[in-house]
């Protein structure tokens, strides 16, 4: 599904609208500057932690810079490291951790700004309590915006305006947790699984 939305991928059937206009419609460059996508596994570039954090937005100050580490959770690790911002992150990240590496960039995808973010299994490395925190801070700083989360770990979305249950690459239930909690489907199981094993 996000492959579609950013183009990767073009459908066999039927179109894709955001904000009613066709994508296909839409020049390849203008839709994917206004799409930030954060992977489960991010690319790190040898480099300062800050040279890392504003490689979507160059021109940004440090004030911007640190609010955007500050919503992904990534400010106090980063003030720990030995130098805090201008630190090294080492090839492809080597220096961090996986959370951490996570965390730089979704501060990277923050600092972009864009229209629409898909965050693709992106906080998989967080504990539980510093995801819920990341999540909870991306929906209230893209409250006007579209954040497409893309996770397997459901207590990180409960609080979504819509949640869409995909199997076997097919929607099977769309509504908020509430909603879906009440159908007592795919949806009801999982999290139910999720709840007893923690």
């Amino acid at each position: 599904l996000s492959k579609l939305i950013a183009r990767l991928y073009e459908p066999n059937e039927g179109k894709i609208f955001i904000d009613d206009i066709d994508i296909s419609k839409v020049e390849l460059n203008s839709l994917r500057s206004q799409i930030g996508i954060v992977p489960q596994d991010s690319i790190l570039f040898d480099g300062s932690v800050q040279e890392n954090i504003s490689l979507t937005n160059p021109e940004a100050s440090v004030e911007d810079i640190i609010l955007a580490s500050e919503l992904a959770s990534a400010h106090e690790f980063i003030m720990q490291l030995p130098t805090g911002y201008t630190s090294g992150v080492g090839e492809r990240g080597s220096n961090l951790s996986g959370g951490q590496r996570q965390r730089i960039a979704i501060a990277r995808s923050v600092l972009q700004n864009p229209n629409l973010l898909i965050m693709d299994e992106s906080t998989s490395a967080l504990d539980f309590k510093t995801e819920r925190k990341v999540s909870l801070n991306l929906m209230e700083y893209f409250r006007d915006k579209t954040v497409l989360f893309i996770t397997h770990r459901l207590n990180s979305i409960i609080h979504a305006d819509l949640i869409i249950t995909m199997h076997q690459g097919r929607i099977e239930e769309t509504g908020t947790h509430s909603e879906l909690m009440a159908l007592k489907g795919r949806y009801y199981s999982l999290f139910m699984q999720q709840q007893f094993q923690e």
